[in-house]
Protein backbone atom coordinates (compact mmCIF):
# COMPACT_ATOMS: atom_id res chain seq x y z
CA UNK A 1 0.00 0.00 0.00
CA UNK A 2 2.68 2.48 1.03
CA UNK A 3 4.60 1.42 -2.32
CA UNK A 4 1.22 2.58 -4.39
CA UNK A 5 0.68 5.67 -2.32
CA UNK A 6 4.49 6.81 -2.97
CA UNK A 7 4.01 6.25 -7.08
CA UNK A 8 0.94 8.14 -6.55
CA UNK A 9 2.53 11.09 -5.28
CA UNK A 10 5.31 11.21 -7.48
CA UNK A 11 3.14 11.00 -10.28
CA UNK A 12 0.81 13.97 -8.98
CA UNK A 13 4.36 16.12 -8.33
CA UNK A 14 5.69 14.97 -11.77
CA UNK A 15 2.04 16.58 -13.64
CA UNK A 16 2.84 19.54 -11.19
CA UNK A 17 6.40 19.98 -12.64
CA UNK A 18 4.72 19.70 -16.05
CA UNK A 19 3.58 23.42 -16.65
CA UNK A 20 6.83 24.83 -15.35
CA UNK A 21 9.26 23.37 -17.79
CA UNK A 22 6.77 24.00 -20.71
CA UNK A 23 6.83 27.42 -19.07
CA UNK A 24 10.88 27.14 -19.12
CA UNK A 25 10.73 26.02 -22.27
CA UNK A 26 8.66 28.72 -24.27
CA UNK A 27 10.66 31.15 -22.36
CA UNK A 28 14.05 30.01 -23.71
CA UNK A 29 12.74 29.47 -27.04
CA UNK A 30 10.94 33.46 -26.97
CA UNK A 31 14.45 34.68 -25.29
CA UNK A 32 16.29 32.87 -28.06
CA UNK A 33 14.42 34.36 -30.82
CA UNK A 34 14.71 37.96 -29.50
CA UNK A 35 18.53 37.51 -29.50
CA UNK A 36 18.24 35.85 -33.18
CA UNK A 37 16.31 38.87 -34.26
CA UNK A 38 18.48 41.37 -32.66
CA UNK A 39 21.48 40.23 -33.50
CA UNK A 40 20.13 39.83 -37.02
CA UNK A 41 19.17 43.66 -36.77
CA UNK A 42 22.37 45.15 -35.39
CA UNK A 43 24.30 43.16 -38.17
CA UNK A 44 22.44 44.59 -40.84
CA UNK A 45 22.34 48.10 -38.60
CA UNK A 46 26.41 47.51 -38.65
CA UNK A 47 26.57 46.61 -42.52
CA UNK A 48 24.49 49.94 -43.19
CA UNK A 49 26.54 52.43 -41.00
CA UNK A 50 29.30 50.79 -43.23
CA UNK A 51 28.67 50.98 -46.38
CA UNK A 52 27.53 54.83 -45.39
CA UNK A 53 30.97 55.46 -44.05
CA UNK A 54 32.46 53.97 -47.33
CA UNK A 55 30.38 56.17 -49.59
CA UNK A 56 31.38 59.14 -48.08
CA UNK A 57 35.10 58.66 -47.58
CA UNK A 58 34.52 57.01 -51.76
CA UNK A 59 32.87 60.36 -52.29
CA UNK A 60 36.03 62.41 -50.61
CA UNK A 61 38.10 60.86 -52.38
CA UNK A 62 36.87 61.04 -55.88
CA UNK A 63 35.51 64.94 -55.91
Amino acid sequence: MIRIKNHRETRARYWHTLPAIFLFAGVGIFLYVIGVTYIISMMLFGLSVVLLVWAIIFKAMTA
